[in-house]
């Protein structure tokens, strides 16, 4: 992507795929300087590439895809959304990301330093193994009067995060 130089720039990237075997339906790429591209997801999601503050989903801070034969494909862990949950949406921010779920629900993990996930603290989430899943907090939209809002599309930036809401 053009640079004030025009030149190319690839610097640090992570990359989400979604969907099983040749049925992948979607892939989204979040890059540092180019970020918040979402994708529709299908019933698995799974990341790869640098996971520093657990952004990749898998309960860990350890990088995935980067050293080591066997590591990628079916041997990669898939995201925990909690159980029978899956995501319709996910969007990649700098070093978070955010998805809607089937439930109409938006989880966020990954860095917090600004409170980007929305879970009233600026606690990094999903680098633990007892942080995704059912134990992930869903982010708390609100209401309108008393009809709940619902994330009809999330799109995640360097420390923030916007949703777009409907009742």
């Amino acid at each position: 992507f053009p640079t004030s130089n025009n030149q190319m720039k690839y610097e640090y990237y992570r990359m989400c795929i979604s969907g099983n075997g040749p049925g992948a339906t979607s892939a989204s790429i979040g890059e540092w300087r180019l970020y918040g591209y979402s994708c529709g997801t299908g019933s698995v999601v799974r990341c790869w590439g640098d996971n520093a503050y657990g952004e990749l989903g898998v309960g860990s801070t350890n990088n995935v895809g980067d050293v080591g034969a066997g590591r990628m494909g079916t041997a990669m862990t898939a995201v925990d959304f909690g159980s029978g949950r899956t995501a319709k949406q996910i969007s990649l921010g700098y070093s978070h990301v955010c998805a809607i779920l089937d439930n109409k629900q938006l989880k966020c993990w990954g860095w917090n330093n600004k409170g980007q996930l929305g879970v009233g603290s600026t606690v990094n989430m999903g680098d633990s193994g007892t942080e995704m899943g059912s134990n992930l907090l869903a982010v708390d939209l609100g209401t309108t009067g008393l009809t709940p809002l619902y994330p009809v599309s999330v799109q995640s930036g360097y420390s923030h995060t916007c949703v777009l809401l409907h009742t």
